[in-house]
């Protein structure tokens, strides 16, 4: 797989797509973090543009179904306000495919980016898989246990990459990648850092 994708001027009409955002409702689910779309979105012929703009052949992508977990959802996150989130160091699944995020909100400091980590404690730069497990000589669920504590404390992690945001850039990269926003933006809907997710499975 490839390690990172960066692509400028991703969407053709990116105002629009960040209008669809800002009709939409926001909402926190109990069991997840961040406030994100009722639903996902996908523009028309999205699939056929993402292939020609990343070079990839995609040959699995999950529809939006009209949830809160959808393929396509939006995002939104603070850095100040009641609503003030701190950016959380993750991966995604599965580790088989591919995440795809583009940067809807205008005037946001390049800072406010995405940043990819290497774990100090274990070198990890990657969500926990049975083979490097027993290269450390440890269970694959104590690797997990090790990277979901550590999460939310970025002094236990080397920042190994950086991409700068940009409206309408997307990058695309590995999903069980270590990452987080480099940091969050704004108090409310039309200044907070809003950005559209995707995963989705590359030949």
């Amino acid at each position: 797989m490839r390690s990172l994708i960066v692509i400028d001027s991703f969407y053709p009409n990116p105002k629009a797509i960040r209008q669809k955002a800002l009709n939409m409702k926001f909402v926190e689910p109990d069991n997840l973090i961040g406030w994100r779309t009722t639903q996902g979105y996908f523009p028309d012929n999205f699939v056929a543009m993402l292939e020609q703009k990343s070079g990839l052949k995609i040959v699995h992508i999950r529809m939006p179904e009209g949830t809160p977990y959808d393929n396509g959802t939006y995002y939104l996150a603070f850095n100040s306000g009641k609503k003030k989130e701190n950016p959380w160091i993750h991966w995604d699944a599965p580790a088989s495919h591919y995440v795809c995020l583009v940067y809807l909100t205008e005037n946001v400091p390049v800072s406010s980016g995405t940043s990819f980590f290497r774990h100090r404690k274990t070198g990890a730069e990657f969500g926990p898989t049975a083979k490097y497990a027993r290269h450390l000589g440890i269970s694959k669920q104590t690797l997990k246990n090790l990277l979901d504590r550590d999460g939310p404390y970025r002094k236990r992690f080397i920042e190994t990459d950086k991409v700068g945001y940009r409206f309408n850039r997307a990058l695309i990269f590995p999903a069980n990648r270590l990452h987080s926003a480099s940091e969050h933006f704004g108090n409310d809907l039309i200044s907070g850092r809003i950005f559209q997710a995707f995963t989705f499975k590359a030949s």
